[in-house]
């Protein structure tokens, strides 16, 4: 299942994320337009973002420094380039497991 929410560039992947925060526990819900990422963090004090990018790291066995927030750092909807993985890697990752 390839989404347009990763798109392979030369500097890295870039991944649209539509982040959930104060939810129950972290977990990802969906991927059609943009991968829907839950995370227990409230928005508060950078704290969502945070969690997002540990969770994702995590996930993705690699480390945080590799996922950068483009765009959308104080909004739900964020563009984040993530380095040292494949776009196939990410999808199989995150969507597939």
């Amino acid at each position: 299942m390839g989404g347009d929410w990763a798109i392979q560039k030369p500097e890295g992947v870039l991944v649209r994320v539509r982040v959930k925060p104060k939810s129950g526990k972290d977990s990802i819900e969906s991927a059609e337009e943009m991968i829907v990422v839950k995370i227990s963090a409230p928005p508060v004090d950078n704290k969502a973002n945070r969690a997002l990018v540990a969770f994702l790291s995590k996930k993705l066995k690699i480390r945080k420094s590799a996922i950068q927030i483009q765009s959308g750092e104080k909004s739900r909807n964020k563009t984040l380039l993530v380095k040292d993985v494949s776009k196939e890697e990410i999808e199989n990752k995150l969507v597939n497991s």
